[in-house]
């Protein structure tokens, strides 16, 4: 039984779905050196925290001040150029940025090592899988 009243219940027909990028399944793709030696086309830099698109395949800054726009991030701005939800990929942590609306959130890693255990921040240096 839900308390909500039923006219504040969105149709699933308002909701756009979703085409994600295909990524490998070995995390170790993320050492090639098309990501370690990206080169970011707004601030010509080498991003610490470098985010891939997962809706188009997009690499930007991420956590970063170096691309703001209006106080947002690249992440927020490549979004608003992509769609209206942003899913990053934080290609050294392996976690999932999730943006809307000016919102936020860090969700878990799609990849996970051979006991389904996600590896925050590869710190543990397991090998890591879809």
């Amino acid at each position: 039984y839900s308390s909500t009243p039923k006219d504040q219940i969105r149709s699933t027909a308002t909701f756009a779905p979703f085409t994600f990028i295909e990524l490998p399944k070995q995390y170790s793709f993320a050492y090639d050196k098309k990501f370690t030696n990206f080169i970011c086309c707004n601030c010509n830099g080498t991003p610490s925290k470098p985010a891939l698109c997962l809706i188009c395949g997009t690499i930007v800054c991420a956590e970063s001040g170096c691309c703001s726009e209006n106080s947002f991030g690249e992440c927020n701005t490549h979004m608003r150029k992509c769609g209206s939800v942003g899913v990053y990929l934080l290609l050294y942590s392996t976690m999932i940025l999730l943006l809307q609306n000016g919102k936020g959130c860090f969700w878990g890693s799609i990849y996970v090592d051979e006991h389904g255990e996600i590896d925050k921040n590869l710190t543990r240096g397991k090998e890591l899988h879809l």
